[in-house]
């Protein structure tokens, strides 16, 4: 007995409820039909509805505290390979930090990305930067072109050629998440072979 009280109280609920819906609507309709009547001006456009449009994203270069670009000093004279896998592991924590990832792609994909050619429209390397050459690719300090290989969303592996500019030879110089293989003795500083 106590059940069908219950059921009897909800429906009677529900039919209040949907009841009150359609009183709503209805005051609504009338009241915005009454005030249209009263002054046609509210609904006399004259002009067509613009579309909004998304704002467009703004190019913006990314600058250190310094003011320098996180790829500023790479190939420096007075530094090492060692120094300018540093550079760039420290240009692609730039990225990550905004994008949760490392851009991945072809080594074009990723330079263009680096470039400006990403979501949020961000400039990592101007595209006058010398250690760029006429293809747009980032150069070693022999001018060979690094060679990157995304290992995961955080980790990516930076290769140089190294002094006889030939990849995937003896001599190659390479970096995962901070860690670089270690020099051949060879290599000087400031090798030019």
């Amino acid at each position: 007995m106590k059940k069908k009280i219950v059921i009897v109280v909800a429906s009677i609920l529900l039919i209040i409820s949907i009841v009150s819906v359609f009183i709503i609507k209805y005051n609504t309709a009338t009241h915005y039909q009454q005030v249209t009547e009263s002054d046609p001006s509210i609904i006399d456009v004259k002009e067509p509805i613009k579309k909004i449009r998304k704002p467009r994203a703004v190019q913006s270069e990314i600058k250190s505290i310094t003011g320098k670009s996180p790829i500023d000093g790479l190939n420096d004279t007075n530094g090492s390979i060692q120094k300018d896998l540093d550079i760039l592991q420290n240009l692609f924590f730039h990225y990550q930090t905004t994008f949760k990832t490392n851009p991945n792609g072809t080594q074009k994909e990723i330079v263009n990305s680096l470039l400006g050619n990403n979501a949020k429209k961000i400039i990592y390397i101007p595209k006058d930067n010398p250690s760029l050459n006429a293809d747009k690719q980032i150069i070693d300090r022999w001018g060979t072109p690094f060679f990157f290989h995304q290992i995961s969303h955080n980790n990516m592996e930076i290769i140089s050629a190294g002094p006889d500019k030939n990849l995937w030879s003896e001599d190659d110089i390479s970096m995962v998440g901070g860690f670089s293989r270690v020099e051949p003795k060879s290599m000087s500083a400031n090798s030019e072979n």
